[in-house]
């Protein structure tokens, strides 16, 4: 019994290993398709059912597909599956179309060996594997590798099938099983290839730096005595192969612009005091203007120590739109980033494992703050304050085409050649050469009979694939081309009605849950504080736990505990307030007796007038050696025998109690406790500083009591 439980146990710590993307691979760019635990990141297609049990992902009913959200280009796709019969017979779809049958519209990997003239790893109808007949009831890894035309297939390793085709330059991955229950799935990943590199690891060619925008105007105050100026802006630069931002606000923008892609980026907010600082991740974003674009931010912050229970601006979600699903940075570490976008969809992975699955139901427009953006726009990294040290690396980006799945070229194998057909007998001599007319259309009759199927059923779905096999058949037929336009049209809303209404319901779930985890924690915050004694905030937390968990008996039964505490309390104090009263009256009575207001003076207390005081009872005083020049007069005139003093020599201002000195452009400087004060620059003079004039007079600022 317990050797059974121990190779269960190694059992599925293997499952869950194989469903994982380890630190090396993530930095390399791998991603996982499927989680190990759920369906996130698929939507299930044509009436499939699948689903994830025990770490491995399997048709749960006949018929249908399950198909990913996200689409890519070239990309290394790996997989392990296990079979259960040999009339297997399963399928993964490349490079297809978000929409309609993918078996039409991408490439078809065969899996299982129920079709003996396509083997498993064949792509159907264009590269045949060799056939290699795979042992039943045991896992098998399957890779397939997709660069440009080329298309290589390897099974447990081996390379099976290679060949080239133009027929979809990229898509999504979709899985599909004739025979429920059958095949199974497990360690579903990907990793993009051919990728552009945005950041050559050297300099930041390619990139320019966007600064912080100006600040409001400043007020007289602020112009007086400084502050109020710009922010500073982020200072970028190259260390150590990669993008290092600090010191300021700002952001550093890719030059060019670019709307579909799949995009990888290594992040590092770096933490010094325990705090979690942050940045994001911006595209589509506006050239020249700071923060705009989807934002995805960078924060590895998360409640209670529980990486499930994610911030709204946590690491890889969707800022304003959607938080992740779990928390999986650290500070002080890069993390990878990926973002496939395309369209309206948006995803995205941390280390390799997804996090985030957004679908943009707003109207369309320009700000994604507002509105739903799939116009190309810039790339930006963002230095959101001066505390800000942050390090970028490994920037690589995958461009993907509008349009989805099948293109206009036919497949072109690697297969042996075919066989030369010899061109038909030229006729005999003096034999007549029958010319014959124009063959009639053999596929007209059947053109009118799906036309026929078309005008009978209402299901937009199903009209979409009867207009696909006409135009197939009559490339011209106007009709068709207008039919399966409007059906188009109709799916299209279908799924984006589909996508809010979803949206909405995680949306509800997820502030529910929320709403009842704040409501815990406020409780037992209450609980904690009515214990100790702290009657208020106590009071305070009950009030929050009541509005999250209202009809809880336990936080009814401590709210009533709490208020009788409060009203015990304040019948208390009352009681002692009536002792107190005239104790206090008393006290505020000696305080007011004893209280004297004091008035700010100047004292010289080095050169002729030492001894002699000047109250400081005007906003602005004006010290020099005249009393009045030209309609100018100095509240303070200083006699000096060795003129030293300026005629109109310093100003003294007073802000909020606070005394400010400006110097006059005097000929023999102003100093204030020792140091020059810069001509027109004010300066602060705090209670018993010393004011030298020339170097023949100082005075020193003082309080004194009103008599």
């Amino acid at each position: 019994m317990k050797k059974l439980l121990c190779l269960l146990l190694v059992a599925a710590s293997i499952a869950a290993a194989d469903n994982s993307v380890s630190k090396p691979e993530a930095d390399d760019g791998w991603i996982l398709l499927f989680d190990g635990e759920s369906i996130f990141g698929w939507t299930q297609q044509a009436g499939g059912h699948w689903a994830a049990t025990g770490g491995v992902l399997a048709a749960a009913g006949d018929g249908g597909y399950l198909q990913s959200n996200g689409a890519y280009s070239d990309f290394q796709l790996q997989l392990s599956y296990r079979s259960s019969a040999a009339d297997a017979d399963c399928s993964v779809f490349l490079r297809a179309a978000s929409d309609g049958d993918p078996a039409d519209t991408g490439y078809q990997l065969q899996i299982g060996d129920a079709r003996s003239d396509w083997p498993t790893g064949s792509i159907v109808d264009h590269i045949k594997a060799e056939a290699a007949h795979p042992a039943l009831n045991q896992w098998h890894t399957l890779e397939a590798t997709l660069s440009a035309e080329h298309i290589t297939i390897k099974l447990d390793g081996r390379q099976v099938a290679d060949g080239k085709n133009s027929r979809a330059r990229a898509g999504v991955v979709a899985l599909g099983c004739r025979k429920a229950g059958k095949v199974q799935f497990r360690d579903v990943r990907l990793k993009p290839l051919g990728a552009k590199v945005l950041f050559n690891g050297s300099d930041l060619s390619g990139w320019k730096p966007v600064g912080a925008p100006p600040p409001k105007k400043p007020g007289k105050l602020k112009k007086l005595v400084g502050g109020g100026g710009k922010p500073k802006d982020a200072q970028w630069s190259v260390a150590t192969g990669a993008v290092h931002a600090q010191g300021g606000i700002g952001q550093l923008e890719s030059t060019a612009m670019y709307d579909d892609f799949v995009l990888q980026v290594a992040a590092r907010v770096n933490s010094h005091k325990g705090d979690h600082p942050k940045t994001g991740i911006f595209f589509r974003g506006d050239a020249g203007q700071l923060a705009t674009g989807y934002e995805v931010s960078v924060m590895n912050e998360y409640k209670g120590g529980n990486r499930s229970q994610a911030l709204a601006e946590s690491t890889g979600g969707l800022k304003g739109l959607q938080p992740p699903r779990k928390v999986l940075g650290d500070d002080n570490q890069f993390s990878t980033i990926t973002v496939a976008a395309h369209g309206r969809h948006v995803e995205v992975w941390v280390d390799g494992y997804p996090v985030t699955d957004f679908y943009d139901t707003r109207a369309e427009g320009t700000s994604p703050l507002k509105a739903a953006r799939t116009t190309a726009g810039t790339i930006s990294l963002l230095s959101p304050d001066e505390k800000a040290n942050l390090d970028f690396r490994n920037i690589r980006l995958n461009q993907l085409p509008a349009k989805l799945g099948k293109g206009p070229a036919e497949a072109v194998a690697i297969q042996p050649p075919p066989v030369a057909v010899p061109p038909p007998p030229a006729p005999a001599p003096g034999q007549p050469v029958i010319m014959q007319g124009p063959a009639a259309d053999p596929n007209k009759p059947k053109v009118q009979g799906l036309m026929a199927q078309s005008f009978a059923t209402s299901d937009p779905e199903q009209q979409k694939k009867i207009y696909q096999q006409i135009l197939e058949l009559d490339p011209s037929n106007a009709a068709a081309a207008t039919g399966l336009q409007t059906a188009q049209q109709k799916i299209d809303a279908a799924n984006a009605q589909q996508a809010q209404q979803q949206a909405q319901q995680q949306q509800q779930s997820q502030t529910e849950a929320e709403k009842e985890t704040e409501g815990e924690a406020a409780r037992q915050k209450a609980e904690t504080a009515f214990l100790s004694g702290d009657l208020d905030t106590a009071h305070k937390q009950i009030g929050v736990a009541q509005k999250s968990l209202s009809g809880n008996s336990g936080v009814q039964e401590l709210a009533s505990r709490i208020e009788a505490a409060i009203q015990s309390r304040t019948r208390l104090r009352m009681l002692w307030g009536g002792v107190g009263f005239a104790a206090i009256i008393g006290l505020i009575t000696a305080w007011w007796a004893s209280r004297g207001k004091k008035d700010p003076y100047l004292e010289v207390i080095e050169g002729m007038d030492k001894g002699k005081k000047y109250n400081l009872d005007q906003e602005v005083v004006h010290i020099g050696a005249v009393a009045e020049d030209g309609g100018n007069k100095n509240e303070i005139v200083v006699r000096d025998l060795e003129r030293m003093i300026s005629r109109f020599h310093c100003e003294l201002h007073t802000r909020d109690g606070k005394f400010y000195l400006i110097d006059c452009n005097s000929a023999n400087g102003t100093r204030v406790d020792g140091n020059r004060a810069s001509p027109g620059k004010p300066v602060r003079v705090k209670s018993g500083a010393r004011i030298e004039l020339g170097g023949t007079c100082t005075m020193r600022l003082g309080w004194e009591k009103k008599k």
